[in-house]
């Protein structure tokens, strides 16, 4: 959960234990820059040991001089640098692609250096950005969180706003570079970012980024205490394909749980089987199959689940 209107170097003192191993992914951005900056300045007094990873994504005809940029400031500073080239995809949701491709190498290093934490310069922008984007989407309302613990990911600028980050450049002469995509409306996020934001501050309330980064950190505590009751109720029906006996007391448990925490009961069920959440969607359509008001049901990835001989056959 993150705090609320905070600074970058508070965010960073609070969040950061004293001796970590940081792997920080830097873009060359000023929200990754400034992060850059803050934690090196951090490093002696909180001895902190500090690598830099950057992913060029290859979506520009220039993105090496990103790449250059940021290997430049390692150098000289003396921090080691990581880098990982990417190849675009075609047919492919490239903002999709490119998030888990970045994850995917920031992990990778990450374990393979023997470091403690990933660390991102996601602020609280990028949180009210992201909720606005899921209301539109009409997607579950989870918000960017300031720890992951599966992927050892902290983002300690997520209760900081993008004028306190520009104020902090300014203050302290962060060099950055600009990335002209930014601007480019193509992005759904960059729609959000540049055309609504910009018109709710204008329009009805200039604080919008507060409330909604605000907004989003309370929607994400009520989430992860719903899904700290559903974990332990999941924790007693690990999924036995074809079991009756599993099949008829999972029902009677779901049978006296409210739908909210059921379908987050049978995601996280699911979840170790599949590899992936299911979402409440399908959730709810496997409840379907659960009490016996249908027979089966089609689940993403090409599988289908359905009643076999009172118990739930997977194929």
């Amino acid at each position: 959960m993150s705090r609320k209107n905070t600074t970058v170097e508070k965010g960073l003192a609070e969040l950061v234990p004293y001796g970590t191993k940081i792997l920080l992914a830097v873009s060359g951005g000023i929200d990754s820059m400034v992060l850059f900056h803050a934690c090196y300045q951090k490093k002696a007094l909180k001895g902190i040991h500090l690598e830099v990873a950057h992913i060029d994504h290859s979506l520009r005809d220039d993105s090496i001089h990103d790449s250059e940029f940021v290997r430049n400031e390692c150098a000289k500073l003396g921090v080691p640098f990581h880098l990982k080239k990417l190849s675009p995809p075609d047919n492919q949701n490239i903002e999709a692609w490119a998030r888990n491709e970045r994850y995917s190498f920031l992990v990778e290093t990450r374990s393979r250096l023997g470091l403690d934490y990933i660390m991102t310069a996601h602020n609280a922008n990028d949180v009210a950005e992201t909720l606005i984007m899921r209301l539109i989407s009409g997607k579950e309302l989870n918000s960017i969180s300031e720890y992951e613990e599966q992927r050892r990911l902290i983002r300690p600028l997520l209760g900081v706003t993008r004028e306190a980050i520009s104020e902090y450049a300014s203050a302290n002469s962060v060099p950055f570079r600009e990335d002209p995509t930014n601007r480019q409306e193509v992005y759904f996020r960059n729609r959000v970012r540049n055309k609504l934001i910009p018109s709710l501050q204008k329009d009805y309330e200039p604080r919008i980024v507060e409330i909604l980064a605000n907004t989003a950190t309370d929607l994400q505590a009520d989430i992860n205490c719903l899904n700290q009751i559903a974990s332990t109720i999941a924790l007693k029906f690990p999924f036995k394909d074809g079991d009756k006996a599993w099949r008829r007391e999972l029902k009677a448990e779901l049978l006296a749980t409210e739908p909210g925490l059921r379908w987050r009961v049978i995601q996280l069920i699911m979840h170790p089987k599949l590899g992936f959440n299911l979402g409440r969607e399908h959730c709810q359509r496997l409840w379907e199959v659960i009490s016996g008001d249908i027979v089966g049901a089609e689940l993403p990835g090409g599988i289908s689940i359905r009643t076999h001989e009172g118990g739930l056959k997977m194929d």
